[in-house]
């Protein structure tokens, strides 16, 4: 994993960017995770304040962008899945330009799929 902050490639690993966040307390954070055992791990281990949104439905089967259009007109920290960001990020564009985002995913090579599957 590399994180890119402000052009350069400086975190590398999940406990980089929580030490990161934890020491930067006057910024405004987006992360994005793509599960819920990373989405628990950083909830744990953050020491700010944020709000976690989890994808939220209308009767009508309509997505429900509220908690989260709620959140960035607050000015909080969020924890979401990168799966809901395309959802929401034409509607709020102009105002995530004052927060930092992370992306959190996990990057396999070949060899560390293999590693994973590999039977001893």
């Amino acid at each position: 994993m590399i994180y890119v902050i402000n052009g350069k490639s400086a975190l590398k690993t999940n406990k980089d960017i929580i030490q990161y966040i934890n020491s930067h307390k006057d910024k405004k954070y987006i992360i994005l995770v793509d599960n819920t055992a990373q989405a628990r791990t950083y909830q744990k281990k953050l020491e700010i304040d944020f709000v976690r949104i989890e994808r939220e439905y209308h009767t009508d089967g309509s997505l429900d962008t509220r908690k989260f259009s709620n959140a960035i007109q607050n000015n909080r920290n969020i924890l979401m899945s990168y799966n809901y960001l395309p959802y929401v990020y034409n509607k709020l564009r102009w105002k995530l330009e004052s927060y930092t985002l992370f992306i959190i995913c996990l990057l396999y090579t070949s060899d560390a799929a293999d590693d994973l599957t590999r039977v001893d």
